[in-house]
């Protein structure tokens, strides 16, 4: 079942919009990285169960029908975690629906800031909004890929031990000199690592892990 509202619908002056444009900038997919909106017009789609009993796709008022106009910021799709992430934690096994929808593949966008008019005096201050919000982007985007690095570096590391503690020991299972230097060798598991390369280190008595 689908429910709509009725809304006030309302756009944003083509001054304000190019203004956004001009100092906001376009995201990869050719749209505006923040954007106007009116209260009263904005809609959000919520999956589920409403309160009177009906399941499905609704659509609701994003901000209320305050009369305010609210600067909204682009998020690339990964500030929103992976899609598996996303479904796992939006599924409602009750009503069978992911509550969230889809997942946002090509980002979207998220409140940043209400203003009661537009005039030339807001224009003066969602400048420095503006700039201060893209720069915290830019911040969450170089420690989101800082964060993706360390854990590849990690997973690297991991399979690289693994590899080293299920080789099968030389000389028929009888400790040797290899078993000795583990520590000394685990220093030098730095970087990624060959099955090609410990073999040659450890000697052809342990096994090669695929």
């Amino acid at each position: 079942m689908r429910c709509e509202i009725i809304r006030q619908s309302k756009e944003c002056p083509r001054l304000f919009t190019e203004f956004l444009v001009r100092y906001g900038g376009k995201n990869p997919y050719g749209i505006p990285n923040f954007r106007l909106v009116w209260g009263p017009s904005a809609t959000r789609t919520i999956w589920g169960q409403m309160e009177g009993g009906s399941r499905g796709q609704h659509i609701v008022l994003a901000y209320g029908d305050a009369p305010l106009w609210h600067l909204e910021m682009w998020k690339p799709p990964e500030l929103f975690g992976s899609p598996e992430q996303w479904y796992a934690e939006s599924y409602n096994p009750e009503t069978g629906l992911h509550l969230c929808g889809d997942y946002p593949f090509q980002g979207d966008y998220s409140h940043h800031s209400k203003h009661n008019n537009l005039n030339y005096r807001i224009l003066e201050k969602l400048l420095p909004e503006i700039y201060k919000a893209r720069g915290i982007t830019f911040e969450q985007r170089k420690r989101i890929i800082r964060d993706r690095e360390l854990a590849a570096k990690k997973e690297r590391l991991r399979i690289a031990h693994d590899a080293y503690l299920n080789a099968a020991p030389a000389f028929g299972g009888v400790a040797g000199t290899y078993e000795s230097n583990r520590e000394k060798l685990l220093e030098r598991l730095r970087f990624p690592v060959s099955a090609q390369e410990i073999k040659r280190w450890l000697g052809t008595g342990h096994k090669q892990i695929n």
